[in-house]
């Protein structure tokens, strides 16, 4: 039986809000569970990326900048700051903070409660797949082997890109190589070609490309922590940073603007202020980093189009640049109408996670795949992509996030949240039968849950 979550972002809490230790409680019963029912002949676990993210946190944001990931002189094998040792041992101080946190504690526990449930009978293992916020780990052993120490004793902990298992007729990815603001398969090229080497058009999952940074990284850090950070010392009160955490959880990333604007709507004048104060110091911080003037050079982002990150945020700069923030009302306004008026000319663009699943559906190493799971967007969903007279069909899956997902309403420029939580078992044919009778195909089960609810 294959467990399969994703986008738990467990961070050591300066800069976002945790999910509640409770969760992995009933993470464990509902495995525990499931694997009685069915009568499990193994357990592996399989977080598809962003469990523990090392992006989310004030840490870079008190370093020196020469210090952080993305400034100093630029390594061109990984897009980082080329102080490999010095890297190493900051990022190591990260994961040290988040593993000494109460959910990254339970995030363990339920591994050893389910292991010690089964240890008799059926094998407990780990399969931790590697994001875009955890890149880290395909670069630095010293962060595998500190994560894999936590279940040593417990269960076999192994690190890796993807999934790939005829048994269970199953890919799982955690999605962004095909997320062009979080991938970097065309800076790759580049970096490459200033050594002096010409890659030509590398496979999209070369496994050299999985360690190098994206400017979703940078903006994370800079833009979406960094915000917190700023406002902190700008003198934000506790209600307000609060709230400001959440704009870790808004999707799509350009809707941040159009949120921070309307969720702060109700704010004292002061609060009002240093909003848009440190959100201006940080669009700038983003756009004066190192690794902003090397992603540039990729043609992602043509000023003319403003459709990469990097360009919106420098419209935005624009946009905020020497406003009040009550003045920022038609400003913002204007902002919808661009976008609303954009769709009607341009063709909305297709959803590159899913166009991803399919073409490799129709590729020939995963052609007999029944099941292609991929995490990232924190948008759960589940698609049909073709069916079978046996029964057998092709899946695409979204696993989604247990955090808060923050999405725009049809109407009035409106915002409206809820944790939308999936998880998806999978099962051999000789797993979850009726008697002894083999199944044509592995079968799944998957649960897709909504719960609305604000905690304090």
């Amino acid at each position: 039986m294959l467990v399969l979550f994703s986008d738990i972002h467990i961070t050591d809490a300066t800069t976002s809000t945790n999910v509640a230790p409770e969760a992995f409680e009933i993470l464990k019963d509902e495995i525990i569970s499931n694997a009685k029912d069915s009568q499990a002949k193994e357990i592996r676990i399989v977080p598809i990326g962003d469990i523990f993210d090392l992006m989310r946190t004030d840490y870079w944001l008190k370093l020196p900048n020469e210090e952080r990931p993305w400034n100093g002189i630029i390594d061109l094998d990984t897009g980082m700051n080329n102080n490999s040792k010095l890297m190493e041992t900051h990022f190591n101080n990260v994961l040290d903070s988040i593993l000494a946190t109460q959910s990254a504690d339970a995030f363990f526990n339920m591994i050893k409660c389910i292991s010690d449930e089964f240890k008799d009978n059926i094998p407990v293992n780990v399969n931790y797949v590697i994001g875009n916020h955890d890149r880290a780990l395909n670069i630095f052993d010293s962060l595998r082997t500190k994560i894999k120490a936590k279940c040593a004793q417990i269960a076999e902990f192994t690190f890796c890109n993807k999934i790939d298992d005829d048994n269970y007729a199953v890919l799982c990815r955690h999605g962004h190589e095909f997320d062009e603001s979080n991938y970097s398969y065309d800076l790759y090229r580049i970096l490459q070609k200033e050594k002096g080497v010409d890659v030509g058009l590398p496979n999209r999952f070369d496994e050299n490309i999985t360690k190098v940074m994206s400017i979703g990284e940078v903006i994370t850090s800079e833009l979406m922590s960094g915000l917190i950070f700023v406002a902190k010392n700008n003198g934000g009160d506790n209600n307000f940073i609060k709230l400001v955490k959440e704009i870790n959880n808004v999707r799509p990333m350009t809707n941040v603007f159009v949120w921070l604007y309307w969720a702060s709507q109700a704010m004292n004048t002061a609060n009002k202020e240093i909003l848009i104060n440190s959100f201006r110091t940080c669009v700038e911080n983003v756009l004066n980093t190192k690794f902003s003037e090397c992603w540039r050079k990729t043609g992602h982002g043509l000023w003319i189009f403003k459709d990469d990150l990097v360009d919106h945020l420098r419209l935005l700069l624009e946009i905020v640049e020497h406003k009040d923030f009550d003045k920022l009302s038609k400003i913002v306004d204007v902002y919808n109408i661009y976008h609303k008026e954009h769709d009607k000319f341009f063709q909305p663009k297709p959803d590159s996670l899913y166009e991803g699943a399919k073409s490799e559906f129709d590729s020939d190493a995963y052609r007999n795949k029944q099941y292609i799971l991929y995490g990232h967007t924190h948008e759960p969903r589940n698609d049909y992509v073709s069916g079978s007279v046996d029964g057998t069909a092709k899946m695409y899956i979204n696993t989604g996030t247990y955090l808060p997902y923050i999405e725009s309403a049809d109407r009035n420029n409106t915002f409206a949240s809820a944790y939308q939580m999936i998880l998806c078992f999978l099962y051999r044919t000789d797993e979850d039968t009726n008697g002894t009778t083999p199944n044509g195909f592995p079968t799944l089960d998957l649960w897709n849950g909504i719960k609305r609810k604000r905690y304090n």
